[in-house]
């Protein structure tokens, strides 16, 4: 288990210290879980940024891996792209809450 934060972006670089970048969701989804997340949608190939959140949400239903310390954070240009991340992930978190 890594404990990082990880940056999901094809381009853009993190801002401030600290972050594991990952390029591609192939790359990110090797890094198990981060302490926070930061999300690019959009990553110029045929994965995406929501495609990490539905791979999260799956490798979680295997082995009940988030908890309250689950971050993440949305920094896509992409605002369709970025609300699908955001509500997935709220609505699996909340989801969670009730059920535990």
């Amino acid at each position: 288990m890594i404990d990082c934060k990880l940056f999901l972006d094809d381009i853009r670089e993190p801002v401030g210290n600290g972050w594991l970048i990952a390029r591609s969701y192939d790359a990110a989804v090797t890094i198990i879980k981060p302490r926070l997340i930061s999300f690019d949608h959009d990553l110029g190939i045929a994965e995406t940024g929501y495609d990490l959140a539905k791979f999260i949400i799956e490798y979680d239903q295997l082995h009940d891996d988030i908890d309250d310390s689950f971050m993440f954070k949305v920094h896509s240009a992409n605002p369709v792209g970025a609300k699908n991340i955001e509500c997935l992930l709220n609505n699996y978190v909340e989801f969670k809450k009730i059920n535990k």
